[in-house]
């Protein structure tokens, strides 16, 4: 009976302590503050701008929404990079203004050597998985390698809006 209760106490003690290591990540997204959201310090304040000013211009023309973000590896793990950029676009409710589900985030972590290009519903027959991976692999990734992530998130996001300008 002692180990019976012995048992039950340490699945009890293991299974709260598993359900509270979730919420922390359930409140670990950050506050978007901008069109622009540099928080691995990858952008000059002046490529924040040029960036911010890009996405500006086609968002006039367009009801599509754009953001970028680069994470420091402290967001998030290697494994988890795909899944924390889409569960942020979703926390950021991106394309929801116009009610269309088409926003369009771009993640970036150079620590985890990765890059995520994410849309919403409304944007899927408009934006493939195919076209993703070109621009990914043809305008961004080539330049990223270098170490060039403005020219690389310049390249890619001018790529991007082209496309979504057909």
């Amino acid at each position: 009976m002692n180990f019976s209760l012995k048992a039950i106490l340490f699945f009890l003690v293991i299974s709260t302590a598993c359900g509270q290591s979730e919420k922390p990540a359930a409140l670990s997204f950050p506050k978007s503050s901008g069109r622009v959201n540099d928080f691995g310090g990858i952008y000059s304040p002046s490529e924040e701008i040029t960036i911010d000013s890009l996405i500006k211009s086609f968002e006039s023309r367009s009801d599509v929404e754009i953001k970028v973000v680069s994470l420091d590896s402290t967001m998030t793990t290697v494994e988890g990079f795909n899944s924390y950029i889409l569960r942020l676009a979703r926390y950021w409710e991106l394309g929801k203004k116009s009610g269309k589900d088409n926003g369009v985030l771009i993640g970036i972590s150079p620590a985890f050597q990765r890059v995520r290009i994410t849309n919403g519903l409304g944007l899927e027959m408009v934006l493939t998985d195919v076209e993703i991976k070109m621009i990914l692999d043809d305008s961004m990734f080539p330049l990223f390698r270098k170490g060039e992530y403005f020219n690389g998130t310049k390249v890619g996001l001018t790529e991007l809006t082209r496309l979504l300008e057909k």
